[in-house]
């Protein structure tokens, strides 16, 4: 089963079915494989579960020895034997750009606008003055064509939205980290910070305030004060 995003070097891992004694089932997607004698484990992250949790865990609760959850909004929602571990990123394959350009470029590209309260980033963009520009679009696109279009960027912004549907969100995706990857200065939620061992390397906004404060403190830096920030974002 491949990706909506399609990533690169996916669908690979079937022709390896039958050898492997671990399975895991990722993005809550059950495929057909013969579980006879593996141990089996499923990775839980994003809407997909937070959405369907109860049929979800029907479906693999029976068949699985543990559940990774991805971010801590979806932990104690039924999961088997669930652990909270953050995803990683191929620090290899993403390579940071530090390119200089003429004015600070911020970029927002949500995978849901609505769940990443894309609205009132915007309202806080429309308020702030300085030398900078602004690059916006809610238009789903391939991996490779959101890591172009990040790259452009010197800060990114994740997301912003603390309650779905009176439910408790607030947590950074893969975005976040991809960007953290390229080099950008990433803002985003993080309602887990405090259960989160080690210096956070993202810039923590919670609420639309919490932006507006960033992002004033990052456009009066200098040049090299910026190029310092992005570095030390990357070395996270």
């Amino acid at each position: 089963m491949r990706h909506k995003l399609e990533y690169p070097n996916q669908g690979v891992c079937g022709k390896y079915k039958k050898r492997v004694d671990v399975v895991i089932f990722m993005h809550s997607q059950l495929v057909k494989v013969n579980l006879s004698g593996k141990r089996v484990f499923v990775h839980h992250g994003g809407s997909a579960y937070r959405e369907k949790h109860k049929k979800l865990n029907k479906i693999f609760n029976p068949i699985v020895k543990r559940s990774i959850i991805q971010t801590a909004d979806l932990l104690g929602l039924g999961a088997k034997n669930e652990v909270w571990l953050l995803p990683g990123i191929d620090t290899e394959s993403i390579k940071p750009v530090y390119e200089r350009h003429e004015k600070v470029i911020i970029g927002h590209f949500p995978s849901k606008a609505r769940i990443k309260n894309s609205k009132a980033i915007n309202k806080v963009i429309s308020r702030l003055k300085g030398d900078f520009e602004y690059i916006y679009s809610p238009e789903g696109v391939t991996w490779e064509k959101q890591m172009e279009r990040m790259s452009k960027c010197d800060v990114y912004i994740d997301g912003c939205m603390p309650k779905i549907n009176k439910r408790r969100y607030g947590e950074w995706g893969m975005a976040a980290l991809e960007a953290a990857a390229l080099g950008k200065v990433v803002i985003s939620h993080f309602l887990s910070q405090d259960k989160y061992k080690g210096k956070c390397g993202i810039k923590v906004a919670n609420s639309p305030a919490e932006i507006e404060s960033h992002l004033k403190a990052l456009l009066a830096l200098t040049d090299e004060e910026l190029l310092k920030e992005k570095q030390a974002t990357r070395a996270w």
